[in-house]
């Protein structure tokens, strides 16, 4: 909510449990270096600990740090994270690089739009190939968010149906699972469906009245 001292707080009341420590200070680093005046003593003490936590770190807390350096941006440092877990097969692992590779692809294409078409291609490739290993068979939060991010990849490659089917299979898991109604209302517009749009639309609203998404 762009509070950094209470992000701070909520960083530091983390910090001790369990699969959170390496997390935690990943996070703390991030904040302390977006305030005004930086606390650089609490800075190397983190960056510290941070290499500490990570020797010992469990891959469900790797895992969670490779989403928070994706998401903020950091991806080298993601991708160095994910690359100590080459030889996980588990399903996590391959949604978080799936989800590392899209937002390195997409922040790619910003800084450089309408060159290298071909390689933001390949990067969508590579991002399915992640998230089609982590869909699985079940219907856990997981095979949730690699679903969600095969949609993102089609909506990528223009493929509109394609990603509503993805959508589809979200929804009908988890009926109520915004970002999934969200997407397919939006993904719905592309099709010029205005009818489902405005439908999906409404089951926003229904959830969440004031939703900015559905009032667009």
């Amino acid at each position: 909510e762009g509070s950094t001292r209470e992000a701070i707080f909520e960083c530091e009341s983390s910090l001790e449990k369990r699969d959170m420590g390496l997390p935690s200070c990943m996070a703390l680093i991030f904040f302390h270096s977006k305030c005004a005046s930086p606390d650089q003593d609490a800075i190397s003490d983190l960056t510290r600990r941070s290499s500490t936590e990570a020797s010992k770190a469990s891959e469900s807390s790797k895992v969670l740090t490779s989403y928070f350096l994706t998401l903020t941006g950091d991806f080298d440092k993601a991708r160095e994270l994910l690359s100590r877990l080459e030889s996980s097969g588990s399903l996590a692992v391959s949604n978080a690089r799936g989800w590392l590779e899209f937002y390195a692809g997409r922040a790619a294409a910003a800084a450089a739009p309408g060159k290298g078409s071909n390689a933001h291609l390949e990067r969508l490739e590579k991002c399915m190939s992640c998230f089609d290993a982590a869909a699985g068979n079940g219907n856990d939060l997981v095979n949730l968010d690699a679903l969600m991010g095969k949609a993102k990849v089609l909506e990528g490659k223009r493929q509109w149906q394609q990603a509503l089917e993805c959508l589809n299979k979200v929804i009908v898991m988890h009926p109520f699972y915004l970002p999934a109604l969200i997407e397919k209302a939006k993904t719905l517009m592309m099709t010029a469906d205005w009818d489902q749009a405005l439908e999906s639309a409404s089951r926003i609203q229904q959830q969440e009245p004031n939703n900015i998404e559905a009032l667009r």
